[in-house]
């Protein structure tokens, strides 16, 4: 299997195709893992990653600012300025928002120490004729 993709609606009839395959390639290098955001993203490629083995690896979730969310499927949810003591070389984070708020993201993460970013947007293609 060298590409495997996964179709999720998006909005007004976009397909959203994740290559898969190579994201968890990517991944798999990392030590510990730490996914960047807790939106629709986050919603569409946990459930993968866990199917895939990963969630052990995934150490938590993180959000720029605060949240009301303390957990998802046991994974405590953190800001970003809570990580600041942690020893980041042993981290891969997994950017998973839109690409309006990578560049930020990448910033913050660049502050902190994290040199390993991925982001989930490399690793999508969007098309809205597939369903039409």
């Amino acid at each position: 299997m060298l590409i495997e993709s996964a179709y999720r609606k998006l909005t007004m009839g976009d397909c959203m195709h994740i290559l898969i395959s190579n994201l968890l390639k990517n991944l798999k290098m990392f030590e510990k893992i730490l996914i960047y955001g807790t939106g629709n993203y986050a919603n569409i490629i946990y459930p993968m990653l866990k199917k895939a083995g990963l969630k052990e690896k995934i150490c938590s979730f993180v959000v720029t600012g605060t949240t009301d969310i303390s957990q998802i499927d046991g994974i405590p949810v953190k800001s970003l300025s809570e990580l600041k003591d942690i020893d980041t070389r042993l981290f891969g984070v997994l950017i998973a928002t839109g690409k309006e708020y990578e560049k930020d993201i990448e910033r913050g993460l660049s502050n902190f120490g994290f040199a390993q970013v991925l982001k989930l947007t490399d690793y999508i293609l969007v098309n809205n004729s597939l369903e039409k």
